[in-house]
């Protein structure tokens, strides 16, 4: 990225997310050694003797920056599409294993959804593996009991939508970015902050439960934790197929 998109990218978060928060991402971005000093002096309470020892070096290339659409790679314009169905795309990181599942789990609802008669596309974001969606959509169509939904790995070709769903916290600043979506969801399975010690990957996981999408969230605790940053959010419960689980039989005595 030029010194002027960078440029343009800080003053469009400057106005849409203010000067502190545009700050601090810099600040991290820029000096992650300093800041984690200061990470450590204000939980110590006192004064540090010496800087942390971490891998700045892979947590600047892990960060996540406001970016336009067109930084990923993504068009100005929307794929026109004579499908008349709402559509709803589903931000996913790429998949080993189909059966995994946090991926089976979201499969299953744009499978369910799909059905229920809206168009579900499952946008692999993070695509580095696969010149097209073949192997993955044959995967999804073997995993998945009347597959409806499709699979898209060019960003160039995703069509306008009514909405755009975030599935990961690294997801969600594509979501953000996306500008051909009436609506912005997140599909929330984890509170992923907690994955990470405190540094930039926390913050910036945090930082994505402000971005003002409506959140889904499985279970009662993870609705909590998104509204504790100020959106709101709908939870599902979790279930079973009783053809598989089931109490044992009861022993006659």
């Amino acid at each position: 990225m030029t010194l002027r998109s960078k440029a343009r990218v800080f003053g469009r978060v400057v106005r849409t997310d203010g000067l502190a928060n545009a700050l601090t991402l810099g600040g991290y971005t820029l000096f992650p050694r300093a800041f984690a000093a200061l990470a450590r002096r204000v939980a110590s309470g006192g004064s540090v003797s010496e800087l942390s020892t971490g891998n700045y070096l892979h947590a600047i290339q892990n960060v996540q920056d406001y970016k336009l659409w067109s930084d990923y790679g993504g068009g100005d314009v929307a794929v026109e599409s004579s499908d008349n169905r709402p559509c709803y795309i589903w931000f996913v990181p790429d998949w080993l294993n189909v059966w995994g599942g946090g991926h089976y789990t979201l499969f299953r609802f744009a499978n369910h959804f799909a059905k229920s008669g809206s168009r579900n596309i499952i946008f692999v974001y993070d695509n580095q593996r696969h010149g097209t969606p073949t192997k993955l959509q044959k995967e999804l169509e073997d995993a998945l009991d009347d597959c409806q939904i499709e699979v898209i790995v060019d960003p160039e070709k995703l069509p306008n939508a009514t909405g755009a769903i975030a599935t990961t916290w690294q997801s969600a600043y594509k979501v953000k970015a996306f500008p051909h979506a009436k609506n912005k969801l997140y599909f929330m399975q984890d509170y992923e902050s907690y994955f990470y010690s405190f540094g930039t990957q926390s913050m910036q996981a945090n930082a994505t439960y402000s971005f003002g999408f409506s959140g889904v969230t499985g279970g009662g605790w993870l609705k909590h934790c998104y509204e504790s940053h100020g959106g709101t959010a709908i939870n599902y419960r979790f279930a079973a197929d009783r053809s598989i689980f089931y109490p044992a039989a009861k022993k006659v005595r």
